[in-house]
């Protein structure tokens, strides 16, 4: 699973349900997180969405996803100048669906041509050229984002460029996990979901509004509108495999 804020309710639920204990939890960083299952470490993964495309290995499990309906203040590009002032931009090498979005978003809402890179952001940037921005997602949008005098967030861009919810990532299993267990997960996620206050009531954060960003950013619900908005992704916007990383 994702050791991001976000998985804060998925967490409680994995800690605290009656059940947890039928299940270990590692917590990495979403590209982990699909290589883990990828390679058959891993029964259960939270996964970006883009790590879905041209595979049969798996079933999505759960009535549970991380997605956003208008700005999810989480994932974003961050600059010191407008967007089509940019002509570079770094891609955070922990996301694989962040990055997808990004290079969507500059194509089909922005239309404006770019050079990407791919690094690691988790300590920062230093000495960022002037006309280059940074993707950046989870808690080091949070942690980075006054330095830089632009934030575009992803998942509003997205939401205005399609009227779609945008989902982020959702749980999938090997295909041959019994019904009796996914049952028991889904449980463990709803029990979380559903203690969100609770997790309020503990969990305070400097300068962050912890209740704004899991109860008004953040969905946790994967509705017909979050699947909508998943297929929208999936099998409209098929970039070239020369981009597609």
């Amino acid at each position: 699973m994702v050791s991001y804020k976000n998985t804060l309710p998925f967490l409680f639920g994995l800690e605290n349900h009656n059940d947890h204990r039928r299940f270990d939890v590692e917590l990495l960083n979403p590209a982990a997180c699909s290589l883990a299952f990828a390679n058959g470490l891993k029964d259960i993964a939270l996964v970006p969405v883009a790590f879905l495309e041209n595979r049969n290995d798996y079933k999505i499990i759960s009535d549970y996803c991380i997605g956003s309906n208008a700005a999810v203040n989480s994932v974003a590009i961050l600059s010191n100048k407008p967007i089509h002032e940019l002509s570079q931009i770094i891609l955070d090498n922990h996301s694989i669906t962040s990055n997808r979005l990004c290079k969507i978003l500059m194509e089909h809402h922005w239309s404006h041509e770019v050079s990407y890179i791919k690094k690691d952001v988790s300590q920062g940037i230093r000495n960022l050229a002037e006309d280059a921005g940074v993707v950046m997602i989870g808690d080091k949008v949070f942690e980075y984002q006054s330095n830089f005098k632009y934030k575009y967030d992803l998942s509003l861009e997205w939401n205005q460029m399609t009227n779609h919810p945008f989902v982020f990532a959702v749980w999938i299993a090997k295909k041959e996990l019994s019904d009796k267990l996914v049952h028991s997960f889904n449980e463990i996620l709803k029990y979380g979901v559903d203690h969100i206050d609770d997790i309020l009531k503990t969990t305070s954060f400097e300068n962050f509004d912890l209740e704004q960003y899991l109860k008004v950013n953040l969905e946790f619900n994967f509705t017909a509108e979050n699947r909508a908005g998943l297929t929208v992704f999936l099998n409209n916007y098929q970039l070239p495999a020369a981009v597609n990383n």
